[in-house]
């Protein structure tokens, strides 16, 4: 199955044997069409430059697998819980095929790496196209100059890349974006996805070199089209499993839903995990049972740890070495290690600095979840 799921924990088998069946019969039509090579040829690897062993970016299905902390996963999916408004996924896919490369902005949790990676299932399983991914905030001096070269390596029709986190190393980006200027790829796409600025929605853009380069090729998301879609999903889902427990949404709950952070997608996923524990009506969920949930899935294990890795987090602050060693439990950052939460690497001139595997706006509101679980309101 998809992901590599095992069939075994799937909630609905007959889901489970379909995805099986239409995966099988995706490989069969390759063989038929003679499109062997989509199979089989591993030197067309567009994660890699050809005869390196290291990937620069990973491929669309393995940000698919499944991941706690990952969202759109291939079983969000299986599950129809992605929401993705028409008009704004046309005129991207329109922008996309015309110019090529696109920049994909909006302001923190409005959805944009959702959308993007909507849009890249899509033009996989409909178009055949071949995706890879990559989450810039990590980048290091030179690989603005990789991304592209590596573009211009697996420069053919159905390639699309997606760039995530810009704003958060913008001068490789602006490197990447002006050898792009000066040569661009012939057949390639490129999607790049920024945060519009650096503060919050309503905040002047910060404005960068590669937002001159894409200034015709702009999208800007607006989390408000999104959200009340995604909702939905999720509602349909609960209610479609256990009709009992889950009451039906209602047109007046916008409102009161929007004055509970629901606008902010980040927020709305933890508020619909409270909401799977504890049935009824979603509006009636309160912002305390959302930290209780939140401070029981995390805070058990390492109530010490992330909640300090949390505080810096939210505002994409990395921590030291000096601080993770001097000032964090020992065991607690060894098991975020090996969960893969907290992830180490060497930055010149500042030696290690380990980065949370968290949103920064989940990081938020599990460092306010930490604050209220400690010390209340």
């Amino acid at each position: 199955p998809s992901g590599a799921r095992p069939i075994t924990i799937w909630e609905d088998l007959d889901q489970a044997f379909l995805n099986v069946s239409k995966g099988i019969r995706e490989v069969i039509e390759l063989l038929r069409s003679g499109d062997l090579a989509r199979v089989v040829d591993v030197s067309q690897d567009i994660t890699r430059l050809p005869g390196e062993q290291t990937s620069d970016f990973i491929s669309l299905q393995n940000y698919l697998k499944p991941s706690q902390l990952r969202f759109p996963t291939e079983d969000d999916f299986e599950r129809d819980l992605i929401y993705v408004p028409e008009k704004q996924s046309a005129e991207l896919l329109e922008m996309l095929h015309e110019k090529r490369r696109v920049l994909l902005t909006g302001a923190q949790a409005s959805g944009k790496t959702v959308l993007a990676i909507a849009l890249a299932k899509q033009l996989q399983d409909r178009e055949k196209y071949t995706v890879a991914y990559k989450d810039a905030e990590k980048a290091k001096e030179g690989e603005g100059r990789r991304w592209y070269q590596l573009m211009r390596a697996h420069d053919r029709k159905g390639v699309l890349y997606l760039l995530d986190n810009c704003h958060l190393a913008p001068e490789e980006v602006n490197e990447f974006c002006q050898q792009w200027e000066e040569q661009p790829p012939e057949h390639a796409q490129c999607l790049l996805i920024s945060r519009a600025s650096s503060g919050e929605e309503d905040t002047a853009w910060v404005v960068y070199h590669y937002f001159d380069a894409c200034s015709d090729a702009t999208l800007k998301t607006h989390s408000e089209e999104v959200y009340w879609g995604m909702i939905e999903k999720y509602a349909t889902y609960y209610q479609h499993q256990k009709p009992e427990r889950f009451a039906a949404l209602a047109e007046d709950e916008v409102q009161l839903l929007k004055r509970q952070r629901a606008h902010n997608l980040v927020a709305s996923r933890s508020r619909l995990e409270a909401w799977s524990e504890l049935g009824g009506r979603l509006s009636e969920v309160k912002q305390e049972a959302v930290y209780a949930t939140m401070s029981k899935r995390y805070f058990s294990r390492w109530k010490e740890a992330l909640p300090k890795l949390c505080a810096l987090r939210q505002y994409e602050i990395r921590a030291h070495n000096f601080f993770v060693e001097s000032q964090l439990p020992r065991q607690e950052v060894q098991e975020l290690q090996e969960e893969k939460l907290l992830t180490g690497a060497t930055v010149q001139n500042y030696g290690m600095l380990y980065d949370l595997a968290f949103h920064p706006a989940e990081a938020r509101e599990l460092f306010e979840a930490y604050i209220y679980y400690r010390y209340g309101d």
